[in-house]
């Protein structure tokens, strides 16, 4: 194997693009759709993520099973400072954009983590060891 690549289904990448962009610092790298973007690739130090839209996905693989709205994975990111990473995403929540679903905290193997919900749904965790 060579490299993973997360795919992330959404509704919408719009509405969810400025949480990649802004506030984690990932680059397009690729897109694709008119008027209405169907599919983003995003980079970030060596790290891949694209979002593609449910209605996409639906027409690409019609016989996958119906992706429900609650995701059955966690992004897990191992960042150099949490601090500043905690007050994007404080403030994002007050705007309601992102859900803060586990407060910043010290876990018993050493890590400090928070865990949110990302505009589109999805659970991404942060760590600072």
């Amino acid at each position: 194997m060579k490299k993973l690549a997360t795919i992330l289904i959404v509704d919408a990448i719009e509405p969810v693009l400025s949480f990649w962009t802004e506030t984690l610092g990932f680059k397009v790298t690729q897109q694709v759709g008119e008027g209405r973007l169907d599919f983003v690739m995003l980079e970030a130090n060596g790290i891949e993520v694209h979002l593609q839209t449910r209605e996409v996905t639906k027409k690409m693989a019609p016989n996958l099973p119906e992706f429900g709205k609650v995701p059955g994975c966690v992004l897990y990111f191992d960042v150099e400072d949490l601090d500043s990473l905690e007050e994007n995403l404080i403030r994002l929540s007050n705007t309601g954009k992102v859900k803060i679903l586990i407060p910043k905290h010290k876990t018993f193997y050493g890590a400090t983590e928070l865990y949110a919900q990302e505009p589109g749904g999805h659970i991404v965790g942060f760590a600072q060891i």
